[in-house]
């Protein structure tokens, strides 16, 4: 079995190189050493809290059932908790939830 790769460039000219190909991902992976060289030098490491100001994500999943419940009807509940919380709720029709806030204290964190 072979593996093979596709790869999407958008260039509109026809029959790029093997070679060119191979010159613009070298040069790319170059360019990504460089500046993974230069975050390296202004922070060795993550650090291990996050700001209170950064925003936050959280990712929840619900029974798609239950959606109407968390929404409320005319959307009084999801409303009562974006007010008291500040935060924004996100649902789609699998049942994730995408809970996002401008910074900690509004996630309870």
């Amino acid at each position: 079995m072979s593996a093979q790769a596709t790869m999407q460039m958008d260039v509109k000219i026809e029959g790029v190189s093997v070679e060119i190909l191979a010159e613009t991902l070298a040069q790319a992976r170059g360019a990504r050493m460089k500046i993974l060289e230069i975050m390296a030098s202004a922070i060795a490491s993550p650090r291990p809290n996050m700001s209170p100001y950064a925003p936050r994500i959280a990712i929840l999943k619900i029974d798609p059932e239950k959606i109407g419940t968390l929404i409320g009807p005319g959307g009084k509940m999801i409303n009562s908790i974006t007010a008291a919380t500040g935060v924004k709720i996100d649902i789609e029709d699998d049942g994730s939830v995408f809970i996002t806030s401008e910074g900690e204290e509004a996630m309870g964190g």
